[in-house]
C-alpha cells in the first residue's frame, strides 16, 4: 500500500511530502516517465548505490561482443 500521508492524493499532480532513505525504490518508481520508445528515472540525487540516473531508449544499445567465462544457452552475445 501507499502511505497516504507521505503520497496525498491530488487530481493533477503526483507530491511527496517527506523523503525516506528507506524506499528510494517507491520514489523513483513513482516518478519515473515513460512512453514505450523513451524512459526518464525520476530518482532523487541521495539516490542509493544500486540505481542509477539514467536516460533509456528502447532498442538504443552497445554492439561490442560480449565474452563469457563459458558459453551457454540464452547468454547474450552482443
Amino acid at each position: 500500500m501507499i502511505d497516504r500521508d507521505r503520497y496525498p492524493i491530488d487530481p493533477w499532480r503526483l507530491v511527496e511530502t517527506s523523503y525516506s532513505h528507506d524506499e528510494v525504490g517507491v520514489s523513483e518508481t513513482l516518478f519515473a516517465v515513460g512512453n514505450g520508445y523513451l524512459g526518464l528515472r525520476g530518482n532523487s540525487p541521495e539516490g542509493r548505490f544500486a540505481h542509477e540516473h539514467g536516460t533509456f531508449i528502447n532498442g538504443f544499445h552497445e554492439v561490442f561482443p560480449i565474452r563469457h567465462a563459458e558459453q551457454a544457452y540464452g547468454f547474450a552475445e552482443v
